[in-house]
């Protein structure tokens, strides 16, 4: 099992959990928060579960089986135009502390902002990414996240027909990457052109 203080080396056949994704969000009561498990066997995701109590939303998926919410199947946005593209986003707790991460997310915000329709933050990287995957969202991007804030979307949003990736269009290593890349896969290639 792998938790917030577990360490690379411990991963192989995992179960990786947050217990809750979005801890400042549910300590102010705000409800975009979740409990997040991905079941990993030889490094690859075999199965995710993301569910948000307060708003009774349980989102999962299995190797090949496709991505569902509340057991509906679910599928990532057809948008092709990025013009139209509703993005989300994150901004890392390292901020307040790390210049590099603060400006970083200025950077990204005022390249991305004005080329997309809108940007919205809610501050829970697993919901961030389900919600790309039954197509609220159609993007989303994120620095310096853990494997335990993203190792259940992953392959929600994977079976919902999305895409995910580091910064560089390469696939995504959530222990060695420092920038996750999600889309609808349609506008993905659009998308990265910002980084």
């Amino acid at each position: 099992m792998i938790a917030e203080e577990s360490t690379k080396e411990e991963f192989n056949n995992s179960i990786i959990i947050d217990p809750i994704d979005g801890t400042t969000n549910f300590f102010h009561q705000i409800p975009h928060c979740a409990i997040s498990v991905g079941v990993y066997e030889e490094k690859k995701p075999r199965f995710g579960i993301v569910y948000n109590p307060v708003l009774d939303e349980l989102f999962y998926a299995e190797a090949g089986g496709g991505a569902y919410k509340n057991g509906k199947k679910i599928e990532v946005s057809k948008f092709s135009d990025f013009g139209r593209a509703l993005i989300a986003t994150g901004f890392p707790y390292s901020g307040a502390e790390n210049r590099d991460d603060l400006n970083w997310v200025i950077e990204k915000l005022s390249k991305i902002l004005p080329k997309c329709q809108d940007i919205r933050r809610f501050g829970s990287a697993a919901l961030d990414l389900c919600y790309v995957a039954e197509g609220k969202f159609d993007g989303y991007y994120e620095t310096n996240l853990k494997p335990w804030d993203v190792s259940a979307g992953i392959i929600i949003l994977s079976e919902a027909g999305g895409k995910v990736s580091n910064e560089k269009g390469s696939e995504y290593n959530m222990f060695e990457d420092k920038c996750i890349i999600a889309s609808n896969g349609i506008i993905h290639i659009k998308f990265l052109k910002y980084f």
